[in-house]
């Protein structure tokens, strides 16, 4: 912000206050060095230090991009053949979440490494065939909840939550009717 700053004034030559000057700013990447507090609050500084100002961002972080209350934003997406493709841009509104940015702008579907992906992904599979009444399945659904809970506190919750819940859909199935 501050070389945005000086380099405003020395463009200008002491002619005109930088910060009220129409103004197009180019920043890449501008929140690589900084902390996830200090991203969510540098474009909204920007937006506010050159109000005039016309900004193209580009960014990867949700940070960044959740911050953005106005504008608009242009995804890129790369096609499995490497070919950049820019999708529809979307207007930035007031009040996006980091998880709405992650899931719905970035296209990141997943919360965790690559290993718990996998294991959330079997202990799904060994619940739905449970629920189609395969009982092996239901206890390889368990011994799986376990490994992943192990993993850590908020796993273990989670696992915690997804166990009571099959068990309530595997006893209403066993009910008479």
């Amino acid at each position: 912000l501050a070389h945005s700053v000086v380099m405003m004034d020395a463009w200008l030559q002491g002619k005109q206050d930088p910060l009220q000057t129409e103004a197009v700013f180019l920043l890449d990447e501008i929140e690589g060095p900084l902390h996830p507090a200090w991203q969510r609050r540098i474009l909204p500084a920007f937006q506010r230090l050159f109000p005039k100002a016309q900004m193209f961002v580009a960014t990867h972080s949700p940070f960044l991009i959740a911050s953005l209350n106005h504008g608009w934003i242009h995804p890129l997406t790369m096609s499995p053949d490497g070919k950049v493709k820019v999708e529809e841009p979307l207007r930035a509104s007031e009040g996006d979440s980091y998880v709405s940015v992650v899931e719905d702008i970035m296209g990141v579907k997943e919360w965790y490494d690559p290993e718990t992906e996998t294991l959330l992904a079997e202990f799904r599979t060994q619940r739905d065939a449970a629920y189609r009444g395969n009982g092996e399945a239901g206890a390889s659904a368990r011994q799986l909840a376990a490994k992943i809970g192990d993993r850590s506190m908020e796993l273990d919750y989670m696992m915690g939550r997804e166990l009571r819940q099959m068990d309530r859909q595997l006893s209403q199935v066993a009910l008479p009717k």
